[in-house]
C-alpha cells in the first residue's frame, strides 16, 4: 500500500487507446479508496476522442467528490478539440461548487487557439469570484504567440485587484522569446506598486537562455530595493 492510499491501478481502455476507467485496488485485490476517496473514474469521449466526462465513485458504486470537490466533470469541444465549456457536478446529479469556488468555467480562444478569456460562473450561471480573488481571465498575444498581457475581472466584469495587489500583468519578449520585462497595473490600468514594493521586474539572459540579471524598478521606473537588493546577478560556468 503507497501513502496515497492503494496498492495497485488497474485501467480500462475503449478501442481508440483512451482511458476509459481507473480503479484503485488494496493489497487483498479488492477495490479501495485513494487518499481523496475515489475508488473509480469512469471517462467518455466524444467522435474525436476528446475527454467529454469524469465520474468518480466509492467502494460501493455510490458518486463520490473527487480531488477537485465534484462528483462529475462535463466538458464542450469546439471542433479544434479546445475545451470550451468545463462544468462540475456534486453527488447529488446538481451543479455544484467545486473546491475553487465555480460551477461551471467557459473558455474563448483566438483565430490562432490561443486561449483569450476564462470565466467562471456558479450554480446560477453568473458570475462569481473563485479562489484567488478574480471572476474571469483575460489574455492577449504578440505575433510570436507569446502572451503579452493577463488581466482579471470581479463577478461585475469590473478590474479587480489580486492579493498580490495587482489587477494586470504585461510581458515584453526578447527575440528568442524570453521574458525580459513585467509590469503590473492597477485597476485604473496605470502601473503600480505589488504587495512585493515594486511596480516592474526586468531580466537578462545569457546565449543559453539562463537568466544572468534580475532587476526590480518602481512606479516612477527608478531602481528599487526588494528584500534589501535591487539588482541580483547569476554568473554560470561553461
Amino acid at each position: 500500500m503507497n501513502n496515497k492510499g492503494y496498492a495497485k491501478v488497474s485501467y480500462g481502455y475503449d478501442e481508440w487507446g483512451n482511458v476509459t476507467e481507473i480503479l484503485f485496488l488494496g493489497v487483498d485485490g479488492k477495490p479501495c479508496t485513494d487518499s481523496s476517496g475515489v475508488a473509480r473514474c469512469v471517462m467518455r469521449y466524444d467522435e474525436r476522442g476528446n475527454k467529454i466526462e469524469e465520474a468518480t465513485s466509492d467502494t460501493e458504486g455510490n458518486p463520490c467528490l473527487n480531488a477537485q470537490g465534484a462528483a462529475k466533470m462535463t466538458a464542450v469541444c469546439d471542433s479544434w478539440g479546445n475545451v470550451t465549456e468545463m462544468t462540475y457536478w456534486g453527488t447529488d446529479g446538481r451543479l455544484g461548487l467545486n473546491k475553487e469556488g465555480f460551477a461551471k468555467l467557459n473558455f474563448k480562444y483566438d483565430e490562432r487557439g490561443f486561449r483569450e478569456e476564462t470565466a467562471y460562473f456558479d450554480v446560477n450561471n453568473k458570475l462569481c469570484m473563485r479562489t484567488g480573488g478574480y471572476a474571469k481571465v483575460l489574455e492577449k498575444y504578440d505575433p510570436r504567440g507569446n502572451c503579452t498581457e493577463v488581466a482579471y475581472r470581479d463577478e461585475n466584469d469590473r478590474p479587480c485587484l489580486l492579493k498580490d495587489g495587482y489587477a494586470k500583468l504585461s510581458f515584453q519578449y526578447d527575440d528568442r522569446g524570453n521574458v525580459v520585462k513585467q509590469v503590473y497595473f492597477g485597476t485604473d490600468d496605470k502601473p503600480c506598486i505589488n504587495t512585493g514594493g515594486f511596480t516592474a521586474i526586468s531580466q537578462k539572459y545569457n546565449e543559453k537562455g539562463m537568466i544572468t540579471e534580475v532587476a526590480f524598478w518602481d512606479i516612477a521606473e527608478k531602481p528599487c530595493l526588494v528584500n534589501g537588493y535591487f539588482m541580483e546577478k547569476t554568473e554560470f560556468d561553461d
